[in-house]
């Protein structure tokens, strides 16, 4: 079976294409992503650390590149992944993306995208703004929870308006987190 990453062009802003062999993590541990750097300088590598996106890319290479073998008819759902996860960009893109796979592989595959899920969870937290003071609150996803990304937005937005019984809106988003 062809792996897809492995035809992914290189260049264009120090984008590596390797899969993360020898990469060192075993797996449930969650590779240390670079986020000190702000999203463009660490897409495009930067002066003061030109190696941010390799290592980006080769951490999301190595979670990814095991479900390009077992999940081949996903290609393009976890392309699309691949490439918000390395440019850190559209956090709940990464979320609807993981429920999209969910939806789209049998039920006896889901164990087999346990580490994404870690991942994450790790990376990926959710910020709840109270409408009248502008308040934030951040934590923890919990995709385990449900199973389609609109149930599990539904079930976050109930549970903050629980706890904030006094603010009339709330604003569910979702953010990296600075691990």
């Amino acid at each position: 079976m062809m792996n897809p990453l492995s035809s992914v062009p290189s260049g264009g802003g120090g984008r590596g294409t390797g899969a993360g062999a020898g990469h060192g993590t075993a797996p449930g541990q969650h590779p240390a992503l670079p986020s000190a750097t702000p999203t463009s300088e660490r897409h495009r590598g930067s002066a003061a650390d030109p190696g941010a996106a390799t290592g980006i890319t080769a951490a999301v290479d190595h979670l990814l590149t095991p479900l390009f073998g077992r999940l081949p008819g996903q290609f393009d759902l976890l392309l699309d992944l691949r490439r918000h996860l390395i440019e850190r960009d559209q956090p709940g893109s990464c979320v609807r993306l993981y429920f999209q796979l969910l939806a789209q592989v049998p039920a006896w595959r889901h164990p087999e995208l346990a580490d994404l899920r870690d991942h994450l969870e790790h990376f990926i937290r959710l910020q709840i703004v109270l409408e009248q003071s502008r308040e934030r609150f951040h934590t923890c996803l919990g995709l385990q929870r449900t199973g389609s990304f609109q149930d599990y937005c539904q079930l976050i937005m109930r549970e903050a308006a629980r706890r904030h019984r006094d603010c009339p809106e709330l604003e569910l988003s979702f953010d990296w987190s600075a691990a």
